[in-house]
Parts: C-alpha cells; sequence; structure tokens
C-alpha cells in the first residue's frame, strides 16, 4: 500500500539522524515521510556563512528544497562561552581555523579561558532548526542547553566540546553521558522538537493547542529535560539563582507584565494557595520582563509573599520557551506566553504548562499536583 503521508527531506546525510527526526514527529503524533540526502546527491554542499545560527540551517533548507522542490529541515549548532561574549558560537567547528578540527578547537578554548574563574565559565550550547517549505513558507525553531566549562576535558562518548561542558544539575561532561542521556536534554533535540508544531500545521493541516492559545516555533521544555540555570535580580535587586534551590521542588511561572489584571489574578492565586503548596516542599518563583522596581511596587500593592524576579532581555523567558511566536485572539503575534514549570529536587522538569490561562491556573496545577 502506497504511502501518502507529505515527504520532508532532512538536509545531511547522516542516517541517524534521519532516525531521530523521524523519532520526535512520531513522539508528537506528526505524520510525515523523513528522508535525507543520500536520495538527493545534486544538493550543493552550503557554505556557513551566516551571522547566527538561524541563518545557517536558513542557508541549507532552503538550498535542499530549491533543489528536491520538496520541504526540508536544517539545523546548525555549536557552543557560547559567556566569558568570551557568546564565541566560538556560528565559529565553533572552525574556532581554531581548522574547520573540523575538534581537538585543535577545544585546545585553543581552554587556553583562552585559562584565567576566567569558576563562577564565569558558563556556557550553553545552542541549535537552530529551520523548515523550509517550496511555496516560500520558513518556521525556525531555537533550543539551548546551558551549564559550564570545566578546565580539563573527560569523558569519550562526545564530540566537539562535550568533554568541557557539563550541563545545570549534573556533574558529568556530556562526553561522559551515555547517548540516550544526552539526547534527553541536547540542544538540537529540543530544537526539533519546538519545529514539530510547525511541521504538523505546514505540512499536516494541524492545529496544536495547549491549554490556551495557539503557539508555534518555540522550545518546548519536557519532563526530563534539565531545567535551565539562572540567576535573575528580585524585586529588592538581590540575585536569587535556580542553582541555590537545588534540592528543593520549584514552580516557576512567567507572566507579560506586573499590575495588569490577568497577571494580578495569576499572582493572587500563587498568593493564596502558597501555604498548601509550602506543606508539601514547593516554593514559587515569579518571572516577568519588568524592572525590580516595578515588581516592588506589584509585590507591595499585592502583598505578594514569594520571589518575583526579573529578566528583561527576556534570555530566561526564551531559554524555557516563555517567549516566542503565538496566536493571539486569531493573529499571529510574538511576546511572553504565559507558562508555567515543576521543576524537582534533581533540577529536571516534572510538568511543563505553555500557553495557561491566567484565571484558574492555580487551581488546576494544584488538582494535578495532588495538593
Amino acid at each position: 500500500m502506497p504511502d501518502d503521508r507529505p515527504r520532508l527531506v532532512l538536509a545531511t546525510r547522516n542516517p541517524h539522524k534521519v532516525v531521530e527526526l523521524a523519532r520526535i514527529l512520531a513522539d508528537t503524533g506528526v505524520g510525515v515521510q523523513v528522508t535525507d540526502l543520500g536520495e538527493f546527491p545534486a544538493v550543493p554542499d552550503v557554505l556557513e556563512t551566516g551571522a547566527t545560527f538561524a541563518d545557517n540551517a536558513l542557508l541549507k533548507a532552503r538550498a535542499v528544497t530549491a533543489v528536491t522542490h520538496l520541504p526540508a529541515v536544517a539545523d546548525d549548532s555549536g557552543l557560547c562561552a559567556d566569558a568570551l561574549n557568546g564565541m566560538p558560537g556560528v565559529l565553533s567547528a572552525r574556532w581554531s581555523g581548522r574547520p573540523g578540527d575538534d581537538e585543535a578547537n577545544l585546545a585553543l578554548l581552554l587556553s583562552q579561558l585559562g584565567d576566567v574563574p569558576d563562577d564565569r565559565r558558563g556556557a550553553h550550547f545552542a541549535c537552530a532548526a529551520a523548515l523550509v517549505l517550496p511555496s516560500g513558507g520558513e518556521r525556525v525553531s531555537e533550543g539551548m542547553l546551558h551549564g559550564r566549562l570545566i578546565r580539563e576535558p573527560r569523558g569519550t562518548n562526545g564530540f566537539g566540546y562535550d568533554p568541557i561542558f557539563v550541563p545545570d544539575g549534573s556533574d558529568l561532561t556530556t562526553a561522559e553521558m551515555s547517548a540516550a542521556e544526552k539526547d534527553s536534554i541536547s540542544h538540537r533535540g529540543r530544537a526539533l522538537r519546538g519545529l514539530a508544531p510547525a511541521i504538523s500545521d505546514l505540512l499536516c493541516g494541524r492545529v496544536h493547542t495547549t491549554e490556551g492559545e495557539a503557539m508555534a516555533t518555540q522550545v518546548r521544555l519536557a519532563p526530563g529535560d534539565v531545567a535551565p540555570g539562572f540567576t535573575l535580580p528580585d524585586a529588592d535587586g538581590q540575585e536569587v539563582s535556580l542553582a541555590s534551590l537545588h534540592g528543593q521542588k520549584v514552580i516557576i511561572y512567567f507572566y507579560p507584565a506586573a499590575m495588569t489584571p490577568g497577571c494580578t489574578t495569576e499572582a493572587c492565586d500563587f498568593r493564596d494557595n502558597l501555604a498548601g503548596l509550602s506543606a508539601v516542599g514547593l516554593a514559587v518563583l515569579g518571572i516577568s520582563p519588568d524592572p525590580p522596581a516595578k515588581l516592588a511596587k506589584f509585590r507591595d500593592r499585592d502583598k505578594l509573599t514569594f520571589p518575583l524576579l526579573s529578566d528583561p532581555d527576556l534570555a530566561v523567558h526564551k531559554a524555557y520557551g516563555a517567549y516566542g511566536e503565538k496566536m493571539l485572539y486569531g493573529k499571529k503575534t510574538t511576546g511572553v506566553i504565559r507558562s508555567t514549570f515543576v521543576i524537582g529536587a534533581d533540577g529536571t522538569v516534572d510538568r511543563a504548562y505553555y500557553a495557561v490561562k491566567a484565571t484558574g491556573h492555580v487551581a488546576r496545577l494544584r488538582k494535578e499536583l495532588g495538593v
């Protein structure tokens, strides 16, 4: 019997990547056929000349679609070191000047970070996955894995910078993890999972919704993912880090703006239920783009008794998939996506809720948590 599902080309000649994408799409209920460039020898190699991971992913996906006349998915990824202002970034694979020389790239990076103290050796792996259609439609999803860089390589299971990268919540480098452990938290897996709804919407004609509004093309954390680490100022300007709460269960909720009606309702619901949540060992953190001064007014006006954190550059929102493209009242827009995460004592995501409603969400959360 012929397979009449839509066809999708993954811009790689690596069959393992095809299996990975097919598995992710199947797990999310997207019915497509996935193939690779092995069927299309005429597709040329594409130089990664873009300024961002998204640029490079789009360059590759567009080139594949131009030759095959089929929808294509491509990705680009790399390591971003905080002390180097996000470099090597898109230059990760050729940081030493010799493309693909993992040993030289790693040695150069370690030498550049030699005098950097441990508390400034934060880093993240980043990946952008792009979908390009023959009609010209395009979507991009990004995924990140936050962690820190150690001083000596450890492990032999990875490649590139894996031997010096330790994800938040782990004591192992990504080169010491099994393939299954790494795949479950990888930046690439997150980017591809975030692209799955767009593939479904555009290729299969389906719309994916959550508790509230439809969403597309941002990272989605899932149970078992390592919660991205962060340090943010609270309403008094004091820094609060997720790492400081390790060993305790935490509810993190993202909201668009302090002192607005919906956000006030949600915050007061958490305030009124805080005793019950605390009784079962759950702390609560609220995160928004508001500056600390506004958060202080919000806290004092509504007598909020849990920390409100400021994320003005939206970096933490984006790491959790709580900022991006969404459908609001039938119109496409970009902004904060009201989202809630339950983080386990081990630093992994227990539950993830996207596009929640301001009213009634805390009651639903308590019911599902058995509080």
